[in-house]
């Protein structure tokens, strides 16, 4: 489930979902034979100056079976030098506990607990 909402330079946008996983196949015997999670996240943003500059704030919580409960908090800017969203530069700090995602070029490792700084660039063509 996914809703937000845009007002004169707010945004929120929330999720929330549930999974269950079932017909797991492995190379040997499993103590388990479905596995089910739910979780939530949300993020708030602002224009701080219009077609320049907006700040953002965000969290995420994940129920798991094994009561892990990994979760992130964080907030970040985004620039538009150019008050377009053609070039942006982005600094982002957030704190993630047990990340139960990862990806070769993600922010974080799975299984990660820490904080974790990012300054980057986007340009559309």
């Amino acid at each position: 489930l996914d809703a937000g909402v845009k007002h004169k330079g707010f945004n929120l946008q929330l999720e929330f979902y549930y999974r269950t996983l079932t017909d797991i196949n492995a190379d040997g015997a499993l103590p388990i034979s479905s596995l089910t999670d739910k979780g939530y996240s949300v993020q708030a943003s602002y224009m701080v100056l219009p077609k320049r500059l907006a700040a953002y704030g965000f969290h995420s919580y994940f129920f798991d079976e094994f009561k892990r409960n990994p979760w992130e908090v964080g907030a970040g800017i985004n620039l538009y030098p150019m008050k377009s969203r053609s070039w942006r530069l982005n600094f982002q700090a957030h704190h993630v506990y047990k990340s139960s995602a990862g990806g070769t070029l993600g922010l974080y490792n799975a299984g990660q607990t820490g904080k974790t700084i990012t300054i980057g660039t986007d340009f559309l063509l």
